[in-house]
């Protein structure tokens, strides 16, 4: 079933049950909806472009990044992985020696850590991202 199908069945069901109406009033007016994007810089920035002004905002959390917007007036939102409008960038990061507590002390120690690089212009493409 397509997306298109998938909304119209929704409408269907919503409309078919008038209490929802009631019930639901205040809910409605916030009702967004979920993406889950292809992983592509290409689905990115083709997602950001069909929102109203081409503009959204963005939340990074952990390997994934949410894009909010707006379509026609409602809310939408682009799932993706952080990787298609990030850059990964391994570094390595000097832990200072920490002193001795109850078990023991822990030297200075190289580790690798992990860092994004968000200033691509992917989300700033076509009026971009805010």
């Amino acid at each position: 079933m397509t997306m298109c199908e998938q909304l119209r069945k929704m409408a269907d069901w919503y409309e078919a049950h008038p209490a929802m109406k009631d019930i639901a009033i205040g809910f409605m007016s916030d009702c967004t909806i979920t993406i889950y994007l292809d992983d592509t810089r290409e689905s990115a920035a083709n997602f950001i472009a069909a929102l109203d002004g081409g503009r959204c905002k963005k939340r990074y959390i952990d390997e994934i990044v949410y894009l909010y917007g707006t379509a026609n007036g409602m809310g939408i939102t682009g799932v993706s992985a952080r990787e298609a409008v990030c850059r990964r960038v391994q570094v390595e990061k000097i832990m200072p020696a920490e002193p001795a507590q109850i078990i023991e002390a822990r030297p200075e120690r190289t580790v690798m850590i992990t860092e994004w690089e968000c200033s691509d212009p992917i989300l700033a493409a076509n009026g971009g991202a805010s």
